[in-house]
């Protein structure tokens, strides 16, 4: 009797770590890679500032370059800043306006952020707001706080931003905005 108990059990765990492998297997099968068009360094871009546009403009929504824009686009190098696009503006205090320099901002209570907010409620490092270049969008991320951000009264982790969403942090209300683009 023993035996049939012991048969059955190892049979089964035999099946069982078959199927783990099999499921492992197909996880980890090789996805088909789908070929790049273009590379980022073929896109096409203003000649006046080196943001990528979209083909179909014909002026720069970045640089409000008003010239006509013909496509024959220069290469930015990594030494090049970037043109700015974005705004916070500090709705309730007299509507400070913080720009958006770096791909990177941080916004927190610490004395190492870019935009500092003296508020108990309000993490060391609370969110971050990056721009990711080949989209040219903004995203917000919520850095794990304890009290949460939210986006048009929406806590959220993680949101691409658009123009107009108001960001709220512990009280403090922030209007995002943007060049216009046209």
């Amino acid at each position: 009797m023993n035996i049939v108990i012991y048969g059955i059990i190892g049979t089964s765990a035999i099946l069982f770590f078959l199927v783990i492998i099999l499921i492992i297997l197909l996880l980890n099968r090789k996805q088909k890679e789908v070929p790049v068009k273009e590379s980022i360094e073929e896109l096409p871009r203003c000649p006046t500032c080196g943001q990528i546009l979209e083909p179909e403009w014909n002026r720069c929504p970045f640089c409000t370059d008003d010239n006509i824009i013909t496509f024959q686009s220069r290469k930015q190098t990594d030494k090049e800043k970037k043109m700015v696009t974005g705004f916070l503006v500090l709705i309730d205090d007299n509507d400070k306006i913080f720009k958006i320099e770096k791909d990177i901002i941080y916004i927190g209570s610490d004395n190492s952020n870019d935009i500092k907010i003296k508020n108990e409620f309000v993490a060391p490092q609370h969110a971050k707001i990056w721009f990711n270049e080949t989209k040219n969008r903004f995203y917000l991320e919520d850095l794990g706080s304890s009290n949460g951000t939210k986006v048009n009264n929406e806590y959220v982790n993680s949101i691409e931003l658009r123009d107009g969403d108001i960001i709220t942090i512990a009280g403090n209300r922030f209007a995002f905005k943007v060049l216009n683009k046209q």
